[in-house]
Parts: C-alpha cells; sequence; structure tokens
C-alpha cells in the first residue's frame, strides 16, 4: 500500500511541474502556442495569427504549436498566406492536437498556404532541423485524385521567385506533414534548399505532389506516401533525390518525372498503378533511375501496357537491381522502352511469367550503351525450376546494333548458333569479345 501511495504521490507531484497550456496561455518555456481559444496573436484567421507568432519570436526563431480548435474537432478554415521568411529566424511550426492531426485548411483557388524563405544567403549549416511536425495541409477540403485543378501551392519553399531570392529552408526537417488536394503539392524553387528530409510525409491528390524547379542536393524521403497525384515526384529542374521505402500509389500520369541531370534512388519501394496506360516514368536529358529491390504492381487488368519506364533523352541511365514486377496486364510489351541512347542495367524478378516480351525496346536506332541482364530475365518464360543462370534476352536487330563493353553476353532469341552472330536462327547465347558478337 506505501508503494503505491508513494507512485501515486510522484506522478501527482511531477504533473505539478510538468509545463501546461492554460486558457490563453500564449508561452510556455519559450514555445508560442496559436488556437484553441488564445487571444494574444489577434483575431484574424490562424495563418495570420500564427504569422504573428513567427514575429514574436526570438532573432534565431523558435517552436510555434498550433492547438486544436475551442469546442472540438481539428481543423481550421484560412485564406491567409503562413509567411515564414525572416532571414537567418528558423521556425518550427508543430500541430499540438492531442490524438488527432491538426489540420490547415487553405480555402482560397490561387497562392500558397504557407512560405518558407527563412535561410540567409550563405545557408544554415548551423541550424538544422527548422520545419514542420505533426501538420496536414488541405486546400479547399478538395479529395479528388489528381488535385481540384486549383492554381495554389502548399507548400512554397522560396515563394517561387518574391522575397529573399529563393532561400529557402536548407537543411529542413518534416515530420508527419502531409499535403493534400493542391495544385502543386510542395514547389521548390530555392537552390540553396539542399539537406531536406521527409520523414513519414505524405503527398495526396494534388496536380504535382513534389515539384523541384532548380537543382536540390541530397533530398531524402524516409517512409510515407505519393498517392493520387498528377505526378507523384516532377524533378524537372535537377537534382538528387533518395527514397527509403516510400510507396508510390494510383499517379494519374506518372510517378516520376526526371530530366536536367536529375538522379533519383529508390531503396525498397512499392511502386503501384500508376495510370491507365501503367507508365511509372520518364527519364531524359541525362537524367538517372534506379531502383535497389522494391517492386512495381500493377494490378489493373487490361489487354496490354507498352512501357512502364521510358528513356527519351540523351545520356539517360536506368538501373533495376533486383526489383521484383508483377502485372495483371495479359501482355507487356517492355520494361523499358528507349527512343534515344541510354544506358541501364536491369535484375528483373518477374512474378508473373509469360506476360512480359522483354525487358528493353523501343524505336532508337541507336541504343549502342544499353546493356540488359534479368533474373528470370523479365521475358515470356516459365521460372526455371532449378538453380541456373539466364541472362536477358533481344533480337538479332537490337543485339548486332549495339556496341557494349567486350565481356557482355546475352541470349539471341533469333540467332544462328555461328562464330559470327546473325538473324535467322532458332537463338543462341552471344559473347561480346574484341569487338564482335560470337554466337558460337
Amino acid at each position: 500500500m506505501r508503494s503505491c501511495n508513494l507512485a501515486l504521490l510522484t506522478v501527482m507531484l511531477v504533473s505539478l511541474f510538468l509545463p501546461k497550456v492554460a486558457s490563453g496561455q500564449a508561452s510556455i518555456n519559450g514555445v508560442l502556442y496559436v488556437g484553441g481559444g488564445i487571444t494574444a496573436w489577434g483575431s484574424g484567421d490562424i495563418g495570420s495569427q500564427i504569422n504573428n507568432a513567427y514575429i514574436a519570436l526570438g532573432a534565431a526563431g523558435g517552436t510555434i504549436k498550433v492547438l486544436c480548435p475551442v469546442g472540438g474537432g481539428y481543423a481550421y478554415n484560412y485564406t491567409t498566406t503562413i509567411y515564414f521568411a525572416t532571414t537567418n529566424k528558423y521556425p518550427i511550426l508543430q500541430g499540438d492536437c492531442g490524438g488527432s492531426t491538426l489540420q490547415l485548411n487553405y480555402t482560397p483557388t490561387s497562392g500558397a498556404a504557407i512560405v518558407l524563405d527563412y535561410v540567409g544567403p550563405a545557408g544554415s549549416g548551423e541550424a538544422p532541423g527548422a520545419g514542420l511536425r505533426d501538420i496536414t495541409f488541405v486546400n479547399n477540403n478538395c479529395s479528388t485524385s489528381g488535385g481540384c485543378g486549383y492554381g495554389t501551392t502548399g507548400l512554397s519553399l522560396g515563394d517561387v521567385g518574391v522575397l529573399n531570392g529563393d532561400i529557402g529552408a536548407h537543411r529542413g526537417y518534416f515530420e508527419n506533414v502531409r499535403v493534400m488536394g493542391f495544385g502543386t503539392g510542395v514547389w521548390n524553387n530555392a537552390a540553396l534548399d539542399w539537406g531536406l528530409v521527409w520523414t513519414n510525409c505524405g503527398f495526396i491528390g494534388n496536380g504535382i505532389g513534389y515539384y523541384a524547379s532548380v537543382p536540390q542536393e541530397n533530398t531524402t524521403f524516409l517512409g510515407g506516401t505519393f498517392a493520387g497525384n498528377g505526378t507523384a515526384l516532377d524533378a524537372t529542374g535537377g537534382g538528387d533525390f533518395y527514397l527509403y521505402g516510400v510507396s508510390v500509389d494510383q499517379s494519374q500520369t506518372l510517378a516520376f518525372n526526371l530530366s536536367q541531370s536529375s538522379f533519383l534512388e529508390c531503396y525498397g519501394c512499392h511502386l503501384e498503378n500508376q495510370n491507365s496506360s501503367s507508365h511509372l516514368a520518364t527519364v531524359s536529358s541525362a537524367a538517372s533511375l534506379t531502383l535497389h529491390g522494391g517492386r512495381i504492381f500493377d494490378g489493373r487488368s487490361g489487354s496490354s501496357a507498352d512501357w512502364y519506364i521510358q528513356a527519351t533523352g540523351a545520356g539517360t541511365t536506368i538501373n533495376l537491381l533486383n526489383t521484383h514486377f508483377a502485372s495483371a496486364k495479359t501482355s507487356v510489351a517492355s520494361i523499358i522502352q528507349a527512343n534515344t541512347n541510354a544506358r541501364a542495367f536491369a535484375q528483373i524478378i518477374d512474378d508473373t511469367s509469360n506476360v512480359v516480351s522483354a525487358i528493353f525496346n523501343g524505336s532508337s536506332t541507336n541504343v549502342s550503351d544499353f546493356t540488359m541482364q534479368g533474373t528470370n530475365g523479365g521475358i515470356a518464360v516459365a521460372p526455371l525450376t532449378e538453380a541456373g543462370f539466364r541472362p536477358g534476352s533481344v533480337t538479332a536487330t537490337v543485339l548486332l546494333s549495339s556496341t557494349p563493353p567486350n565481356g557482355t553476353m546475352i541470349y539471341c532469341s533469333n540467332c544462328t548458333i555461328t562464330s559470327a552472330c546473325a538473324s535467322g536462327g532458332n537463338g543462341a547465347f552471344a559473347k561480346r569479345l574484341n569487338g564482335v558478337w560470337v554466337c558460337n
């Protein structure tokens, strides 16, 4: 009994010294509180109140927490863009809504819900970690796949050229943040915004989920979801992006649109049901796409699909490394289509044999740098029942027009068994030796 009473007394004493938000209390231990009936930040909407709290922070910045509305619920409607744009004043904006995720519903059909543009010209190496936590931004309660056609931006990093010279939120950290229903979910136009980290974030139902209009260095996504966007991640401005355990589902146009030497690596990602054409990604203008493991899954039934990944610009690179593939289509012409010179390495674990005709095809007359290998080849054959080596497969037309490095070996499905590879046969192993294809 004494031990129970002592434990209860300890809990009571500790609770007395824990910080609490009393009615109307706007600041506790340097943290500023907004919403929940607090009147210190004026009578404007929640965007205006957050802006006033940001002004009141110290010169170096600090934390602002947004409480649930008085009377229950977890959502605020607002029209005033939230601006965090004082140079070298680093904010953390966090929802504090009990067991619910705070929702900020930006009701206009143009403009930005929040602008992050506070980093000084020399970067913010001294203040990593500013950013957003535990908040959902939604545009006018839009819940339509691909967005509702609004000309809006959810999170504007750099304010698209308006305020501080597009400095943005260098080394920003974002956790449990969702962006829903905007024309562009996140628009990053800040060239100094390298080192951003997005942990368990959701980009859902936007025209573009994440758009990098200028080169971004080392942007990382840890878990989280891209779902129901027009295009999930558009890196036509360049930069490098690393995704770990991310799901990219039901994009209306593409999962990834890469160009301008952009570089995207996806580790253990789940890529499902992108659009009615089953197109997953386009890679152009010396861009690079690498999938490490993970799964490409197309559960949309239909007669056929022409390609999943397309190389459309010179110097592109595509690597599929032990990536599982499964499709409900009755036939798939190719995993990768190259309509220009490209380089690729493909190891496909085909979970739906007798569906995929080839790892690669395309209209390009110059695919000399394109090499392929495969596990089960990604081709229309039954899986091996015993251990063995099975390289990828090409036709004689593709083989004889390619000039990969010496030592390359691949199966030619219609070559003759001769010292110099030629078409017209029933198939042969082709070896690249001393600059010549040998099929004996």
